[in-house]
């Protein structure tokens, strides 16, 4: 007995929908780009930090996240690349890793003109980082030093029963 019978088209319609179904599209991520300064001000730089540990403990890298909300170009394995600010009041969100730990927070700093910025971090125990932003020539602080939780990931996993 035959319920309902399908046109060739429309089965290769429905096929063709539901592979294509899977394929993702991602929005399109608007990197941080400096604003564009007229006249003589001078633009600041803000670049991230490492503390160099010895086995078995990983690097501690800070490094600039996102600037105004918008993410920075390169992340982590770009720490050390100069970041250009223009200056005035700005939210600098910094984060740190060690191997796969990871935390981060969010200053409002109010950024000079020619100011040379770097973020930096310290361990405090395991499961605990100071944070900040300091002046790079004077050690001035810019920001509050903040001390934050590290984590690391949360594992996925799946159980598996077996029967007996």
């Amino acid at each position: 007995m035959k319920l309902f019978k399908l046109s060739p088209s429309l089965l290769l319609a429905v096929s063709l929908l539901s592979v294509m179904g899977g394929c993702a599209t991602y929005p399109e991520v608007s990197y941080y780009e400096p604003a564009v300064i007229s006249g003589n001000v001078q633009m600041a730089t803000l670049v991230g930090s490492r503390v160099k540990t010895t086995w078995p403990l990983d690097d501690e890298t800070t490094w600039p996240l996102a600037i105004d909300g918008q993410p920075v170009r390169g992340r982590k394995d770009a720490f050390a690349t100069t970041v250009p600010l223009a200056p005035g009041l700005r939210t600098i969100q910094v984060a740190l890793t060690q191997g796969s730990f990871f935390g981060q927070v969010a200053f409002k700093v109010d950024v000079k003109p020619g100011a040379q910025l770097v973020a930096k971090s310290v361990m405090q125990g395991q499961r605990f980082a100071a944070m900040w932003i300091e002046d790079q020539a004077s050690g001035q602080l810019i920001s509050d030093k903040s001390i934050i939780g590290i984590q690391a990931p949360q594992a996925t996993f799946i159980p598996i029963f077996i029967g007996r």
